[in-house]
């Protein structure tokens, strides 16, 4: 975006060069000098969103740079708000991935402990006992 298209946006969202350039701390011959170039940089541009509290969408709206014709103008907020919540949403994924591994190694770890206690009552019980068979329980003498 070049600075006179920057320039008639804010022009016709009622924003002032000065206004704006008190907001940022800047100087308005400075802010202004950002805006006589061909290609307004990405950095100056994030500072004014930034500071009107806007994201880009608010400039690119119903200019040949917005896919669509846009709206235009987004409140940071909302847009901070849907971050959340899909880096929630994300972080949810990642958790409930993380317990089902969880589970799942933990069911392989019992898995062995079943199969040495097999092996142990093998041994035991000798090379024809049966682990799946119940063995009758014996009295003991007294």
């Amino acid at each position: 975006m070049n600075g006179i298209e920057l320039r008639k946006i804010l022009g016709q969202k009622n924003i002032g060069i000065q206004k704006l350039a008190e907001r940022m701390d800047m100087s308005q011959s400075n802010l202004s000098k950002q805006f006589k170039v061909q290609d307004v940089k990405t950095g100056i541009l994030e500072r004014i969103c930034e500071v009107l509290g806007v994201t880009m969408d608010f400039f690119y709206g119903g200019t040949k740079y917005m896919k669509n014709g846009g709206e235009g103008y987004v409140a940071k907020e909302e847009t901070v708000g849907v971050a959340q919540e899909e880096d929630a949403a994300i972080l949810y994924k990642k958790r409930q991935q993380s317990l089902a591994d969880a589970k799942d190694q933990e069911i392989i770890f019992l898995k062995g402990q079943v199969q040495a206690l097999k092996e142990t009552i093998q041994m035991l019980g000798g090379k024809n006992s049966n682990v799946d068979v119940p063995m009758p329980l014996q009295k003991k003498n007294a």
